[in-house]
Order: structure tokens, then sequence, then C-alpha cells
């Protein structure tokens, strides 16, 4: 592959002179023995007389030709001759700019999971894969598919609208159609054109180009049968399926059983109130009791807003769904405002009480969701499940949620048994509170087994455990909590606030 700026692109020679590195042309780098370098710094730049790579502080490392290169961290790459390489993996969290001037980096496959800057354009042709790992994937220059490119994305990112993202005014350019080709969920493509350069339009009704896809040998490729897909709001994806899409749906009475959403543009649950006064109040848009399925699959953008489970007597669960619940393959996915409320029992859950799996999602946001109880505890703001997992989704946040409750007060955001956030883009709980009587655990989440990995940046904020008697874990309270390769992680603002003891500002 040739990894390439156009003529009138190309940066000054001057920029190779960097930290006193000597620029040639060469006919390739003859590399000593393999060494798969791992690179952590600020500045690599190609050194053609000791033939290495040399970083900030002067040190080389010798390589040989087809070794594997993998970035962590934020790094600037300058090449001051031809070289190859086998694979050039960006890890999670990285942020890395390639300084290519008038040279040729010739690599294999390209393993990107975090952002990666090659210009103007970055051309994948014959012999080369760019294998998309990670919903945080973000590519920073256009995409110019050539003739034979590979183009693949992991499990990791298999069903995931924000597999992908092309920053700024950048386009996707197909520059040939060849048989086989299969193509990914696509957000943040401003312009889609064809070989010729010229701007490919889809019309209000989402007509596929069927003539750029492989429908021949389904079960070939990554979804070989897709059709590619304009919403309304103006984000171009893949859709796994031939059927047409239907158009956004609001649905405003409370639904009882199994449901099934699925092919819609939008699929909006709003306002609607379950009160049934002196009796128990489960799911304020959706209850689906132990035998029924919840599943919202493969459609746009998918919100549950202002919906309210409220009793006064009894237990209060699930502000917007009571019930074991799947979505996957959607666009964004929103939760706000949504209220379980108990005058005298218990709250569960202000947004879902229930088992929660929510997979290759774009972003997930669960904001100003509300489990209050007068006379007796709340628990998960936002969620209360046995089981809750979100994983592989675009970012992740929780923000506003709370916990309120005249007795004790679990999880301002999430309250579960397991709780795994993993391989997703960002993660931000912020503002969360448990507010309490008595006693309140866990101002963002409370749970038995805590694991937050392999995600993008992770920051908990701001968020209270607020308690008349003793107050634990203003951020998170746990029995067992692993955070682990995740792009960063920060704990900033949190606060355990007790009348009487208060254990662990950010982590008990």
């Amino acid at each position: 592959m040739k990894l390439h700026l156009p003529f009138f692109l190309r940066k000054s020679l001057l920029s190779c002179l960097a930290a006193f590195i000597v620029c040639t042309v060469g006919s390739g780098a003859a590399w000593a023995e393999p060494q798969n370098l791992t690179h952590h710094g600020s500045y690599l730049y190609w050194d053609t007389q000791s033939e290495s790579f040399v970083n900030e502080e002067g040190n080389a490392a010798a390589f040989t030709v087809g070794d594997n290169v993998s970035f962590t961290g934020e790094s600037t790459v300058t090449l001051c001759e031809d070289i190859s390489a086998g694979t050039l993996a960006i890890e999670k969290g990285a942020d890395v700019t390639i300084v290519l001037d008038v040279y040729e980096l010739n690599v294999d496959r390209i393993e990107l999971s975090g952002l990666l800057d090659m210009g103007y354009s970055l051309h994948i042709g014959e012999g080369t894969t760019l294998a998309v790992q990670s919903a945080s994937a973000v590519l920073d220059s256009n995409l110019v598919l050539g003739d034979k490119g590979g183009f693949e994305v992991g499990a990791a990112a298999s069903l995931n609208h924000n597999a992908l993202t092309l920053q700024g005014n950048t386009s996707f350019t197909l520059a040939a159609a060849g048989d086989g080709k299969t193509y990914t969920l696509l957000t943040g493509i401003t312009r889609l054109v064809d070989a010729a350069g010229n701007t490919i339009t889809l019309d209000s009704s989402n007509n596929a180009i069927s003539n750029y896809f492989d429908t021949t040998q389904p079960g070939t490729g990554f979804w070989a049968d897709a059709i590619l897909q304009l919403s309304e709001d103006g984000i171009l994806r893949l859709v796994r399926h031939s059927e047409a899409v239907k158009p956004a749906v609001t649905i405003s009475t409370r639904r009882t059983g199994s449901v099934d959403y699925q092919y819609y543009e939008g699929v909006h649950f709003a306002d609607i109130e379950y009160t049934p006064g002196s009796s128990y109040a489960r799911g304020g848009a959706i209850y689906g009791d132990s035998s029924s399925t919840i599943t919202l699959s493969d459609n746009g953008s998918v919100t549950f807003s202002g919906n309210t489970a409220s009793s006064y007597s009894y237990y209060a669960t699930g502000g917007a769904i009571d019930g074991d619940v799947t979505m996957t393959g959607n666009g964004d996915v929103s939760f706000s405002g949504n209220t379980a409320s108990s005058s005298y029992g218990v709250a569960h859950g202000g947004a879902i009480d229930g088992d929660v799996t929510m997979t290759g999602n774009g972003s997930v946001t669960f904001s100003g969701n509300t489990a209050s109880s007068s006379r007796s505890d709340a628990c998960g703001g936002a969620i209360y499940g046995d089981d809750i997992r979100l994983s592989n989704n675009g970012s992740v946040t929780f923000s506003g949620n709370t916990a309120s409750a005249s007795s004790d007060a679990y999880g301002g955001a999430i309250y579960g048994g397991t709780i795994t956030l993993s391989d997703n883009g960002s993660v931000e709980f912020s503002g969360n509170t448990a507010s309490a009587s008595s006693d309140a655990y866990g101002g963002a989440i409370y749970g038995g087994t805590i694991t937050l990995s392999d995600n993008g940046s992770v920051e908990f904020s701001g968020n209270t455990a607020s308690a008349s008697s003793d107050a634990y874990g203003g951020a998170i309270y746990g029995g067992t909590i692993t955070l682990s390769d995740n792009g960063s992680v920060e704990f900033s603002g949190n606060t355990a606030s007790a009348s009487s003891d208060a254990y662990g500002g950010a982590i008990y």
C-alpha cells in the first residue's frame, strides 16, 4: 500500500530536519532484528543513517522490514524515507499524526482503535487492510478505498454506528467497486464520492447504492447484503438488512408484554405516565413480565424521555422500562428525565428496572433520571438490575441521575449485581447523586462486581453520596472494582458527605 499526500499538499522537506535527524531519500529501510515497537512518547522520527526510529530523547530502536509498530499515546511520526512495516496499530486512546512528506509508508495492515491523522488522505489499496477494531476509531483524513483494498470491522465494533468516524470535512471515496467489497456502519461522513470524483446523493426514501456492494455472495463478508442509507439527520449508514427503513415512530401509550422494534429510522417513547395509585407501578412506558422480551435493534435513534412510573402505597420500578431489555445496533440511545417514584414503597430504576444489554449502538446517554421514595429506599437513579452490560457502543454518559430516599439510597446512576462497561468509546459519570435521610452508598455506582475495561477515556466527576447518617463512596461503592486497559481514567470532584461518618470521596 502507498499512503500518500497529493503533491499540492505535501509538506516541506524542512520538517524532516526536526530533532537533528538527517534525511535522505532511499530505496527503503534495511532494518535489524524484529523489535515490534510499542511507542509511548510524543515524537518518532526515521533516521536513515542508523536505519532506525529515534524518539524525542534521541534513543534509537532497530527494526526489520515487516515489523509491527504499536502506538499507545499521543505521537507525531515524521518519515524521511520510504518504509515498509507489517501491522501499524493505533491503540484505543492513542492520537497519532503521521507526516509522510514525499515518502511512502507501505503497511500490510492498519489496526485502528484510536485517532489517526494521515494528512489529506489515507489510501487503502491492494495488499493492505484497514481493520476497525473499536467504536472509538477515528480517521482525521479522507478515506480512499482503492482496488482490492481490504476494509474490515472486528467483533468489537461489528454492530457499531460509530465503528469509524471521519473527522471534519472529510469524505469516503469508493475508488473502485470490486467484487466482494463489504463496508460497515459509518457515521460522520460529510460526502460520498465515486471513482470519478462525482458526489453520490441518496434521496429521502433511503434508496440503496446497490452496485457498490456485493449482494451475490451473502455471508462472504461483513454484512455483504448491506444497503447504504441516509437518515433525516444527514448521517450516512449501512444497515444489515434488505428491508426498507420504516419512518420514525413516537409512542405515547404504555406497552405491556413482549416489545420488539426493528429497522425504524427512530423509536421514541415520550411522556407516558403510569400511576396506578394504591398498587405496584411497574414500567412507565414498557412493562414486560418474566416471560416477555423487550428488544430494540437496528433502528436509528432510540429515546425514552419524560416517562413516569408512580405509586402512592407500593413499589415503583422502572420509570421507562420494567423488564429485561436488549438494545443492539441502534443509532444514538438516550434515556432522559424518566422517573420511578413511590410515596411509601421502594423505588428502583429511574429509567430501567431489569437486566440490561446494550451492544453496538451509537452514543448511549442516561441523563436526569430519578428513583425517588418518600418513605423507603431508592436504588439506581438510572438503572437497577442484576446484570448490566454496556459494550462496544460509542460514548457512554450518565449525568445528573439521582437516587433519593427518606431511608437508604444506593447508586445515583446504577445499582447492579454485575456491572460491565467494556470496549466503548469515552465513558463519563458526572453529577450523579445518591441522597438519603439515612445512609447513602455510591453517588454514581453501587454494585457487587464492577468492571470498566478497554474503553476510551473514563471519567467520574462531581458525583455525590450525601446522607444524614453515613455516606460511602462519592463515585463508586463496590465489592470488586476493576478498571483496566482504558485510554485514561480520572476521578475529580467526587464527594461523600454525611452528618455522621463519610467514607471514600471517590471509591469505597
